[in-house]
Parts: C-alpha cells; structure tokens; sequence
C-alpha cells in the first residue's frame, strides 16, 4: 500500500513540474515578443531620426546644429529618457601619451 501512495505522490509531483515549465516558457516567449516588439519601434523610431538628419544641409557653425535639434522634438526625449544633460561648452586638454586622466 505504501509504494502505490508513492506512486501518486510522484505524479502529481511531475504533473505539477510540467505544468511549472510549460508556465514557465509560455510566459518567457511573451516577454520575448514584447522585447522585440520594444526593440523594433525604437530602431523605427531611430531610422526616422537619421533620415531626418541626413536631410539637414550641412554647415560648420554650432548655431545650425542646434536649430537641428530643436527641430527634431524625439532627440529631446531621447535625451530626457537616458538623463542627458545639456552642456553648453567643451573643453579639450592634450595630454601626453602615457597619461590617465579622470575627473
């Protein structure tokens, strides 16, 4: 009479694995489809971007870059969503070559 409760016991026991398993791949092949829904609107949205900028007539002074950018509202938001921060000036040092620099 003992072996037969074993028996049952491992059953359900297996049942309840293959049913944690399918669970389990059903909900990893749903997060995988949202990944890639995600991953596909921000290349979308990325190529629109360029295809924008590349539009842009070229031009050497700082002034037409940034009328680019405010032209283009989705920089902005990139921007805010990746916590850019807006810098007006850049400063280069030259420094020798065997020397590490940090700030």
């Amino acid at each position: 009479m003992t072996t037969r409760i074993k028996k049952s016991s491992f059953r359900i026991n297996l049942k309840f694995i293959w049913g944690l398993s399918i669970f389990s791949i059903i909900g990893l092949m749903a997060v995988w489809v949202l990944q890639m829904q995600t991953l596909s609107r921000n290349c979308a949205l990325i190529s629109g971007i360029q295809d924008k900028l590349a539009g842009r007539p070229k031009a050497d002074s700082d002034s037409s870059l940034l009328a680019s950018v405010k032209e283009i509202p989705e920089l902005d938001k990139i921007a805010q969503n990746l916590d850019f921060e807006r810098i007006d000036k850049v400063h280069y040092i030259r420094a020798g070559g065997s020397t590490v620099l940090a700030k």
